[in-house]
């Protein structure tokens, strides 16, 4: 018997872009085996290993031993290697176990209840006796048996299985993958390794939107997940901590990926992180305790804002030794990706060594030409630098212009708008009553003037807004529109708020897709001055449009529009309308094609192996003509292509047309046919 499919749940949608299809893969990062950093026990990072009934002695004792191995490997660098020599009067049971989906931090993309996941994974053992493995998923509440290994079985083999996704008992998502072994009593023995373990929802729809502003989305990757970066957009500069840079090389091939590392401190956590360049304070106290800021009393102090960081004198040969040493074995022990980002480069704290800031400055050249140097020239990684909100540092002959030659990226950190814990979100002073900027210039006119005084380098932009202080977001991207050039990043962080997966929201305000198209030129005074501080309107022309920014704090400027644009909020301007642009207020005036798509069938069912027409209509609501355009539409699972009107062809599971023009208020219905499964 046939049974109607509802083609409107397929089907029925309005967009202003295309999908893809891709595996989204929950054990990335993990499941390759990779990494064994933190801690450093032989285990790979994010699994974890236990008794399962009756407990047995340490790992040790129990004749287990934990480590990656770099020669029997699936792929990668590494694979989990379990070796076992036992010799014990009681049998005895362990489980290694991958998180993929655990409740307290679950992914940001979460599949619905029911979706099939699939679960691969590589296995080989040799030397076998007396040791029984399985391999299990838990899914929700419930445990499956997917796999029992073949102990005879010469080289690898693959244990791979359909699981659904569920909650558990109290509606938390769970999966994970355990492989369970038991040790009978007596003598037992196995080398056993695992490798390139995947939980793959094969299904997923990740949306692709064209970009019609030249924004370029920087992404300071904390908390980390790399879930949070596969949505729309992807991210074109990312900033993580080392347990994410593998699994974000595995979607992100081309795009720069930074791993962060702080240059002027050591920390007394314990363990010590793998990222400490100089070991840790316990370390540096017993060896080398000449090494820490003192403060007047002579004591190491810890940084004010972050207690668990101990300021270094980076002006002393043996840190910088150190460091150099670090930064060598990180890249030849771990799969480091192009760039280090390096926070706390140029900081000062006030210390015996250094009671002024002038007074560390020149030491910090020392280091950046020494230490840095050493890792772009030798070690083959480019360096980004958190230079705090100085902008200053970069103009007017100012340390950071001796900076500029040893490093690849400057982040600028709380510019434009900044936060306080004090007093929450907050404007910058707009310009300094001086003719030249000091290092520690912070001001929106020194960011203008740093960002521009080096297009080679690539600027990392993050400012501080609530996500929904509309007039503050639109005051920082028009400034972002007016200071930008090819090589400059646009974070918006909302640095006073907790909650979770909030570090990728702001790009989905409608602000940030205002289609204005490329710059046809650099940014302008369209009044007032900047020959002092007085104040100034900033202007600058767009493809589509233009960008206008007052970042005075007391001055009210005018702008007569030429044409008939939108603004912010898609509303029509009339031409030959005044706009008045009040103090530390952005403003953005477009008229570009706006392109809608609508996809409907022409019936609302079928049955399996009938044929049906799909309409797919295309509106163009803007203000100005589109030309050339590339109209793509996803054809879901469960449909198979069969032709399409003026043209259509089918690539990727797309059926794509070429339109040669579609007019402003024009509207052009395509068809295609696709069969039902």
């Amino acid at each position: 018997m046939r049974t109607a499919v509802l083609l409107l749940a397929l089907l029925g949608m309005t967009c202003a872009f295309s999908q893809s299809w891709v595996g989204l893969n929950y054990a990335a990062g993990t499941g390759e085996c990779e990494l064994d950093a933190s801690p450093r026990d032989g285990i790979t990072d994010g699994w974890g290993a236990f008794w399962s009934g009756q407990a047995g002695d340490s790992w040790q004792a129990e004749g287990i031993q934990w480590s990656l191995s770099s020669s029997r490997k699936m792929r990668g660098r590494f694979a989990q290697q379990i070796t076992i020599d036992r010799n014990r009067d009681q049998s005895v049971r362990f489980v290694l176990r991958l998180p993929a989906i655990v409740p307290n931090r679950p992914p940001f993309i979460i599949p619905p209840q029911g979706t099939p996941l699939l679960v691969r994974a590589w296995y080989m053992s040799e030397g076998v006796s007396n040791v029984q493995a399985q391999v299990y998923v838990r899914s929700g509440s419930t445990r499956y048996l997917i796999g029992t290994p073949n102990p005879s079985h010469v080289g690898w083999q693959t244990l791979s299985a359909i699981v659904p996704f569920a909650n558990n008992q109290q509606e938390q998502p769970v999966f994970y993958v355990e492989f369970e072994f038991t040790l009978g009593s007596g003598a037992s023995r196995a080398q056993i390794n695992i490798d390139s373990v995947e939980v793959l929802w094969t299904g997923y729809a990740q949306p692709q939107r064209s970009r019609p502003n030249p924004l370029k989305i920087l992404h300071v990757n904390s908390p980390p997940t790399h879930h949070q970066v596969l949505l729309d957009p992807p991210a074109d500069f990312i900033i993580t901590d080392f347990g994410q840079i593998v699994s974000l090389s595995e979607y992100y091939t081309s795009i720069p990926l930074g791993v962060y590392v702080n240059v002027a401190q050591t920390t007394n956590r314990i363990p010590t992180p793998w990222d400490d360049l100089y070991g840790g304070y316990d370390f540096v106290l017993q060896n080398h305790p000449d090494w820490f800021l003192r403060d007047s009393s002579g004591n190491p102090f810890p940084n004010p804002g972050y207690p668990d960081l101990y300021p270094l004198d980076i002006g002393l040969a043996a840190v910088r030794q150190r460091a150099i040493q670090s930064f060598t074995q990180m890249v030849a022990n771990y799969p480091i990706p192009e760039w280090f980002f390096c926070d706390n480069a140029g900081s000062w704290w006030q210390s015996q060594q250094y009671p002024t800031r002038t007074s560390i400055l020149p030491r910090w050249t020392e280091y950046f030409a020494q230490v840095f140097s050493h890792v772009r020239n030798n070690l083959g990684r480019k360096i980004a630098i958190n230079a705090g909100s100085h902008a200053g540092a970069f103009v007017d002959n100012n340390e950071g212009t001796r900076w500029i030659q040893y490093v690849d990226a400057v982040m600028l950190e709380h510019v434009i708008t900044f936060w306080g814990s004090s007093n929450g979100y907050q404007y910058r002073d707009y310009r300094l009553n001086r003719a030249t900027s000091p290092h520690t210039d912070s001001t929106w006119w020194a960011t203008l003037r740093a960002v521009n005084a080096y297009p080679d380098k690539k600027w990392l932009l993050m400012c501080m807004s609530d996500i929904g202080n509309a007039a503050m977001i639109r005051y920082i991207l028009a400034s972002y529109f007016v200071m930008m050039h090819d090589n400059t990043y646009l974070m918006i962080d909302p640095r006073g708020s907790n909650a979770p997966n909030i570090y990728l929201q702001w790009v989905s305000r409608p602000e940030v897709w205002v289609p204005i198209g490329r710059p046809t030129g650099g940014w302008r005074v369209q009044a007032g001055t900047v020959a002092d501080h007085t104040g100034a309107l900033f202007a600058r022309d767009f493809e589509n449009g233009i960008v206008l920014v007052n970042p005075t704090p007391n001055q009210t400027y005018t702008y007569t529009l030429p044409r008939a644009y939108k603004n912010w909020d898609g509303q029509v301007v009339a031409q030959g309308a005044t706009v008045t642009i009040p103090p530390r207020t952005g403003m953005v005036f477009y008229a570009a094609p706006e392109i809608v798509i609508e996809v409907a069938p022409q019936q609302i069912t079928a049955l399996p192996g009938e044929t049906v027409t799909l309409r797919v209509i295309c509106r163009n609501q803007g203000l100005r003509s589109g030309d050339n355009l590339q109209i793509s539409v996803p054809l879901p699972e469960g449909l198979e292509f069969v032709s399409a009107s003026d043209g259509g062809q089918y690539v990727n599971r797309q059926v794509r047309w070429n339109l040669t023009r579609l007019d402003a208020g024009q509207t052009r219905t395509l068809t295609f046919q696709a069969r039902v499964q």
